[in-house]
């Protein structure tokens, strides 16, 4: 059953929650900077892609990378997907939110 409860307190038995959520928001801003400077491993890709976050938020941003990743073309396993030009932007803006926690 999902709870709706939010996290109000840093301290006592939720901040294990927090500091959950706030490694994995890192995590997330760090793949998505080495997709920016094509410098991922296809482990990591293949990772990034058969993974779920817990939170809609973050599986969402996943799900959108995946995407710009797929619609690129260019999925051979020698060499990294380019995200297209006009996705570069959104993506920068992921990241941005992402590190200011407003995602």
């Amino acid at each position: 059953m999902k709870s709706d409860r939010v996290v109000t307190s840093l301290s006592g038995p939720d901040s294990n929650l927090v500091d959950i959520l706030d490694e994995t928001r890192k995590h997330l801003v760090d793949f998505l900077k080495k997709v920016l400077s094509e410098t991922y491993t296809q482990q990591e890709l293949e990772n990034f892609t058969v993974m779920t976050y817990q939170t809609p938020e973050f599986e969402k941003i996943r799900v959108e990378v995946c995407n710009m990743l797929l619609s690129s073309g260019n999925h051979s396993q020698d060499r990294h997907s380019a995200i297209h030009p006009s996705r570069v932007s959104a993506l920068k803006e992921m990241i941005e939110l992402l590190e200011h926690g407003q995602i």
